[in-house]
């Protein structure tokens, strides 16, 4: 399932990325137009990143499986247990199955950390070279 999605998953975490760094960048220009444009404003940004965070909870869940998969394996009894569960019980320990990003990137809980940590700096960035 990773191969066949993970295409799509970097285009859209792509996406998402640029326009939330859009939406940072023009929270630095004054906003014109009245109050139907501010709250038309803050309704896209709250959209985007919630979009992005559901996102990144949801395929969390086939992470938190795989590991839970790896769990029961490890509780089989001695009589039901051979080789075929053991390389399973094994491999599930050694790489938990998740989707990524083209390899890039695993959608994890961690990743709405580093997602969050990206976009505070270059809003910093953004900040030091914008001139009034």
């Amino acid at each position: 399932m990773d191969s066949a999605l993970t295409g799509l998953i970097l285009i859209s975490f792509a996406d998402n990325m640029i326009h939330i760094l859009v939406q940072l960048h023009n929270t630095l220009k004054p906003l014109d137009g009245g109050i139907f444009h501010r709250v038309y404003f803050i309704y896209s940004f709250g959209f985007l990143l919630i979009r992005t965070t559901l996102v990144v909870l949801f395929a969390d869940k086939i992470y938190c499986e795989s590991s839970e998969s790896g769990k029961i394996l490890s509780r089989i009894s001695a009589r039901a247990y051979n080789t075929e569960i053991d390389r399973l019980s094994m491999q599930i320990q050694i790489e938990p199955s998740c989707l990524t990003g083209n390899g890039f990137f695993k959608l994890k809980k961690s990743l709405i950390l580093s997602i969050a940590g990206a976009i505070v700096t270059y809003e910093l960035v953004l900040l030091q070279f914008y001139v009034h």
